[in-house]
């Protein structure tokens, strides 16, 4: 079971929003991280580095995810 089934199994019920905030240095893999909580279908290949902030928003397991990661 993955952690967003295993998230999602947690708080079973409707169609939840849920916000995801990740801060951290430079090059440690905040919008990797951000990427690979995406369903397989929408996950980007390339990942640039990010300059101030990026914000996406997808969903996964009956959740809808916010991600905004911050330099």
């Amino acid at each position: 079971m993955g952690f967003l089934q295993a998230l999602g199994s947690l708080l079973s019920g409707g169609n939840r929003q849920v916000e995801i905030l990740v801060i951290g240095l430079d090059n440690s893999g905040k919008t990797t991280i951000l990427n690979q909580l995406k369903p397989p279908e929408s996950q980007s290949a390339n990942i640039i580095p990010t300059v101030g902030y990026s914000a996406e928003r997808f969903t996964a397991a009956n959740m809808t995810f916010t991600g905004i990661s911050l330099l």
